[in-house]
């Protein structure tokens, strides 16, 4: 077992399983970070659970953090702000880290003083994307570019890697499963996650990292995705957010953050209207609550200022 200098902040609500299950493989593995931040937003008696279980994880520092209001962003900037090394993990609390991942993260930082942030491949993700129907809908419905070659954030605020990554690319994003920063260049260019998108929070990830890419081009940095990063994002079924809700989230945040990502751009509200369609008819065909998709559009519509100023309608989210 060998320590090194690398912050894993995992936030979590109501899933012991999960979590011990993620922390307990990264103990295990030849490479383990010295601090571990939890950042626990679950009902008193499984934050009971939670800590006596931690316990017994004596050479790893683990901090525990306990927050009364479930929000994904607070958690992570709290986590970031607790964490006490330059370089700093960002997991979700249902995730396999092969054993030299976290090595390999280190290292890469230490060799490239120009990379700011290094962003992982699922490979469970890679076993399964093969599907074509959503392959040519992606494209149709302005989710996808053609011929890619880097990790981008399209203006329907999406975000999307090439297929088959077999080298370092740059990205404008990573994926919120997995990935690393140094800390120092969010404190100073003040980027954290925005907490205006609560509870769950998609797509927080695509927002922060973005924000990130473009500060780090004022640096004169460059943010990738390594495909020797590799993890396996499990999707833990414990606690998991409505139909209604999540559709919520997919229409309304979206909505925000093309006002804000691209503000005087109005191609990228026609965009993320396109891309709404799409997915209405995707889960058309999938019969997959699609009237939720509509009911959230209207939700967006009759409340367009005010997800365009920043207020966003919280009850829906709680």
């Amino acid at each position: 077992m060998k320590i090194l200098d690398i912050s894993v902040v995992i936030p979590t609500r109501n899933r012991v399983d999960s979590l011990i299950e993620t922390i307990e493989q990264i103990y295990n593995c030849e490479y383990i970070p010295n601090e571990i931040v939890i950042v626990d937003q679950s009902e008193k008696k499984i934050s009971e659970e939670i800590k006596n279980k931690i316990s017994k994880y004596k050479n790893i520092k683990i901090v525990y953090h306990h927050q009364e209001i479930p929000s994904l962003t607070k958690a992570r900037n709290q986590g970031l702000r607790l964490a006490k090394n330059e370089i700093v993990v960002f997991s979700d609390d249902d995730i396999y880290v092969e054993n030299e991942t976290l090595y390999r993260i280190f290292n890469c930082f230490n060799e490239n003083k120009c990379i700011s942030l290094i962003g992982a491949i699922d490979t469970l993700d890679n076993l399964n994307s093969n599907n074509k129907l959503s392959s040519v809908m992606g494209y149709i419905f302005l989710r996808k570019k053609y011929n890619s070659k880097e990790g981008y954030v399209m203006k329907s605020i999406f975000g999307r890697y090439p297929q088959n990554i077999d080298k370092r690319i740059k990205t404008q994003w990573a994926m919120g499963y997995f990935f690393a920063i140094r800390k120092s260049i969010a404190e100073k260019g003040n980027i954290y996650f925005d907490e205006n998108l609560k509870s769950y929070a998609y797509p927080e990830d695509l927002d922060f990292t973005y924000r990130f890419s473009e500060y780090s081009k004022k640096l004169n940095m460059y943010m990738i995705i390594d495909p020797n990063i590799r993890v396996e994002h499990r999707v833990s079924q414990e606690w998991r957010l409505t139909t209604k809700k999540h559709s919520l989230m997919f229409i309304i945040y979206r909505e925000y953050l093309s006002y804000k990502l691209f503000p005087n751009d109005k191609l990228s509200r026609l965009m993320t209207r396109w891309s709404n369609f799409g997915e209405l008819i995707r889960r058309v065909i999938e019969k997959d609550n699609p009237m939720d998709i509509v009911k959230a559009q209207y939700t967006c519509d009759i409340h367009r200022k005010k997800i365009k100023t920043g207020e966003l309608i919280n009850d829906l989210f709680d």
